[in-house]
């Protein structure tokens, strides 16, 4: 495996380890917040712990970088707000407010199906058979995952709110992909900031935050480690290894937050329950285990981005630039090649 995609599977695999706590660590907080009120605490914990960071210690050149983007890039950002942070984590607040946690997080695998998909159709992702082959293995596990209730097949209402909330992070996750050559924590604060501040005016109308000042403090600081430094991660995975790859290394979540769900909740499950665990797991572990390479060219290209030096950023410097990573504009002469690659962001040629 290049170093440019194991760095990217350390950053996916360790967004997954922090977002797949999050349904663990929100679920008790239900009992003194409103699903509405604890959707908006965690993305504005993840808004502050990030501004403080970004404004106060890294002090960039650029402060507000959105002002120089392009307009596809603008809208990227404000769908990115709406769907992965103000609509998202309101249905995953209202799954986990009407259904196990242990069920939301396998639930939540649907997100690699639906962003593989999108990555696919829309985008012209390549997707290896192992993909497809592990896609169809979970598409067919969450379908029992709705047995173990009643003996029969019925959609709850927590399984149907989290495959909505999957749904709008997949489509978080692709429009992520267009942006993953921007500032990872702008993108993340900028989130954090827009849609929290969003999702909390709407609680303050329909009953009010709620919540001891104790309560509100823990929200803001999980909501910073589950999802502000899970979304830098993954931005940062999307660059090295392309939308579909990063998301099935980000696929261990859900394992995560289930295992953590009986561990540290005391949630009991059915036997059921741990063969659908068991299956979903095998299909993510067969999805990155794919293997891709062949030979390609690499067009010429002049542009700006986030970048370590590895084989496609051999280029001289000025010597001003700040320690690795780094960004500044620099060019890619034209150049044929074969290697084992991933979809990055230098990767996304037709197959």
């Amino acid at each position: 495996m290049p170093d440019k995609a194991r760095r990217g599977v350390l950053f996916a695999l360790g967004g997954a380890f922090l977002f797949g706590f999050a349904p663990v660590l929100s679920k008790p907080l239900l009992r003194e917040l409103s699903p509405v009120a604890l959707a908006g605490l965690l993305y504005t914990g993840t808004g502050i712990g990030l501004g403080l960071y970004y404004f106060l210690i890294r002090k960039p050149k650029k402060l507000f970088p959105v002002f120089y983007w392009s307009k596809k890039q603008k809208w990227a950002l404000a769908g990115i707000v709406f769907l992965g942070g103000i609509s998202a984590p309101l249905f995953l607040c209202f799954a986990l407010n009407s259904g196990l946690a242990f069920e939301v997080s396998l639930a939540l695998n649907f997100e690699l199906i639906f962003t593989a998909i999108i990555a696919r159709f829309l985008f012209k992702e390549h997707l290896h058979e192992k993909v497809i082959i592990g896609m169809c293995m979970i598409f067919f596990a969450g379908i029992f995952l709705a047995w173990p209730h009643k003996g029969s097949f019925t959609l709850t209402s927590a399984t149907i709110l989290t495959l909505l909330a999957s749904l709008c992070w997949a489509a978080d996750n692709n429009l992520s992909r267009s942006l993953s050559d921007q500032d990872p924590i702008f993108i993340a604060l900028a989130k954090g900031i827009v849609a929290g501040g969003t999702n909390l005016i709407l609680a303050s109308q329909v009953g009010g935050i709620g919540g001891s000042l104790l309560t509100l403090s823990v929200t803001l600081f999980i909501g910073f480690l589950t999802y502000g430094l899970s979304v830098v991660l993954l931005i940062l995975a999307f660059r090295h290894l392309g939308t579909s790859r990063a998301i099935a290394f980000f696929g261990m979540a859900p394992f995560i937050g289930a295992l953590g769900s009986i561990i540290f909740l005391g949630e009991s499950v059915t036997s059921t329950h741990f063969v659908i665990f068991f299956v979903m797991l095998s299909a993510v572990l067969l999805m990155v285990t794919e293997k891709h390479s062949h030979e390609h060219t690499h067009e010429e290209l002049f542009h700006e981005h986030w970048h370590f030096h590895d084989e496609h950023h051999k280029h001289p410097h000025e010597g001003w630039e700040e320690t690795e990573p780094h960004t500044h504009p620099h060019r890619h002469e034209p150049l044929t090649h074969t290697h084992p690659h991933w979809p990055d962001i230098h990767h996304r040629h037709k197959h």
